[in-house]
C-alpha cells in the first residue's frame, strides 16, 4: 500500500511538471505575448498595455494609446518600468504622464508644457507669471479686462513686474507692486525705483 501511494504522488508530481512545461511552451502566461513564456513562467514580452514580470501591471491611464496589429487599442509603456513611451497627452507631463500642466499655461496648439519639467512652452495666461505660470501677478498691479476671465492683474509673464502706464495701485510699491506701503501711500514703483 505504501508503494502504491508513493507511485501516485510521484505520478501527480510528474503530471504537474508536464502541465507547467506545456503551459510555458504554449505561451499561456497571463498578459504575456503568445510564445513568450518559458518553463519557469518568466515572460519574455508582455502584451501591449501591460508591464512587469509577470505581466500583472497595467500601463498608466495617461500613457498614449495605440492601435495594435490585431486592431485593439492599448496603452503604451516600458515593459519593465511602466514609464510611458511615445509621449503624453498635450496637457500632462512626467515619466508616467501623471502630472498635470498648469492650467495657466497659454494654450495655443499642441503641447502646452515641457514633457519632462512641466514648464509652460508658450507663455502664461493673463494674471500669471513664472516658468510654470503658477505665480499670480500682485494685487498691487492694475487690472485689465480679459474676455472670459473678467478683470485680472497685469504683469510680465516672465518676471512678474507690473505692466501698466499707471505703475502700482495706491497703497502698493516695489518692482512687482507686491509691497504694501499703507493706505495713504501714493508712491509708485517708478518714483521709488526709477523707470524700468
Amino acid at each position: 500500500m505504501a508503494v502504491r501511494r508513493s507511485f501516485v504522488i510521484y505520478l501527480g508530481q510528474v503530471l504537474i511538471t508536464v502541465l507547467i512545461l506545456l503551459r510555458g511552451v504554449s505561451g499561456d502566461c497571463t498578459n504575456c505575448k503568445p510564445g513568450q513564456c518559458d518553463s519557469s513562467q518568466t515572460c519574455g514580452e508582455c502584451e501591449d498595455g501591460w508591464y512587469g514580470n509577470p505581466c500583472f501591471k497595467r500601463c498608466g491611464s495617461q500613457c498614449p494609446t495605440i492601435q495594435t496589429s490585431t486592431g485593439i487599442f492599448s496603452k503604451v509603456c516600458d515593459k519593465d518600468t511602466g514609464k510611458c513611451t511615445g509621449g503624453c497627452r498635450n496637457d500632462v507631463y512626467g515619466e508616467y504622464c501623471d502630472k498635470q500642466c498648469s492650467s495657466h499655461c497659454l494654450q495655443l496648439t499642441g503641447r502646452i508644457c515641457d514633457l519632462v519639467s512641466g514648464k509652460c512652452l508658450h507663455s502664461c495666461t493673463q494674471g500669471y507669471y513664472g516658468e510654470d505660470c503658477t505665480s499670480a501677478c500682485s494685487k498691487g498691479c492694475y487690472p485689465i479686462l480679459v474676455r472670459g476671465a473678467g478683470f485680472v492683474n497685469k504683469c510680465s509673464p516672465q518676471t512678474g513686474i507690473c505692466e501698466s502706464d499707471k505703475d502700482c495701485k495706491p497703497g502698493w510699491c516695489g518692482t512687482k507692486c507686491d509691497l504694501s506701503c499703507g493706505t495713504n501711500c501714493k508712491t509708485t514703483h517708478s518714483e521709488f525705483f526709477g523707470k524700468m
